[in-house]
């Protein structure tokens, strides 16, 4: 899930990337494709030199076989993972349905998929794991919460998936073939290929376009017949470097107020909220961080300490 109304997109898949590759050690993108709001689409997994990048990714050269995955734990095999940058969870002030064009791309993208795999979008199919040879009845074109426990890619999207799978079914009436260029969070059966593990993708290192947050720290203090949460959160640009002056805006899920505050020259700053000793917790939410031209990837987000997700902290009252 990232930020709506996104500024620079390829700085976010770029964070995607070392969010993946780096920080959860997977050695590379989780997503074979990946597409922003305005319907770009972008190279997510590598799939070896049998492919060539920005023309057939995520296949070999003119051939079936598509490189697997880490999109969909216990599924991956068989399975392509198409990412909408976003967040379509309808949650708050923040919920926002995916944009027209991002729609637009993924319905082309993947009309071209199905083409190209015989698919049948608007079927209910029998998937088989060729690895695990574990079975799921499953729409040809589904959301990662028809294979996982989880609530991507977000309700809004979700709900209009019978809509694309139609869409995409008159597309391919209309048309004798197509070319993989556009994508989201649906997944699609195919055949895996590995790529090769001994020439393993190169990418441009990360520029400080984008910003995350690098640790959460709560303390509380005791006031009469009430207490107070003090959250600090600091504000980490892509390369980790202390963020000043950017604004950071969230909720407390207990009381429901909202809290902000502006980072220092350090990178932090501190959102408070007081409440009564009835209530022994209270839970702060990061909704959003802001800060020039920098982009804000939740997806990014930790905390060193582990006391956190790095997007919400619950603080205990004391005694």
């Amino acid at each position: 899930m990232t930020a709506n109304d996104d500024q620079n997109p390829a700085a976010t898949v770029r964070a995607i990337y070392r969010y993946h590759a780096v920080d959860n050690g997977w050695g590379d993108i989780g997503y074979q494709y990946l597409i922003d709001e305005s319907g770009t689409v972008y190279e997510g997994r590598w799939s070896g030199t049998a492919s060539t990048s920005c023309e057939d990714f995520g296949h070999e050269d003119g051939g079936e076989r598509v490189v697997t995955g880490a999109h969909t734990g216990g599924w991956n095999s068989g399975n392509v993972g198409v990412a909408l940058l976003g967040d379509f969870t309808g949650r708050g002030r923040y919920k926002s349905a995916p944009k027209a064009a991002a729609v637009d791309g993924l319905e082309g993208l993947l009309a071209d998929l199905s083409v190209r795999h015989g698919l049948d979008p608007e079927a209910e199919v029998t998937y088989v794991n060729p690895v695990s040879f574990e079975e799921k009845v499953v729409q040809t074109i589904g959301g990662h919460q028809d294979y996982n426990a989880t609530a991507c890619p977000g309700e809004l999207l979700y709900a209009q998936l019978p809509e694309i799978r139609t869409a995409v079914a008159e597309r391919m009436a209309a048309a004798d073939s197509g070319d993989p260029t556009d994508p989201t969070d649906p997944t699609i059966p195919t055949d895996p290929v590995d790529p090769d593990p001994t020439d393993p993708p190169t990418t441009d290192p990360e520029p400080p376009t984008t910003m995350h947050v690098g640790d959460l720290d709560a303390t509380t203090v005791d006031i009469k017949n009430q207490w107070r949460a003090d959250v600090s959160v600091t504000v980490l640009d892509g390369d980790g470097t202390p963020v000043e002056g950017a604004t950071v805006s969230g909720t407390w899920s207990t009381t429901g107020g909202a809290g902000s505050c502006d980072t220092a020259a350090d990178g932090t700053c501190t959102v408070t909220e007081t409440t009564g000793k009835k209530d022994n917790a209270l839970t702060f939410v990061v909704k959003s961080v802001t800060a020039g031209d920098l982009a804000y990837v939740s997806a990014a987000n930790t905390d060193p300490d582990g006391d956190s997700d790095g997007t919400t902290i619950t603080v205990v009252r004391a005694g």
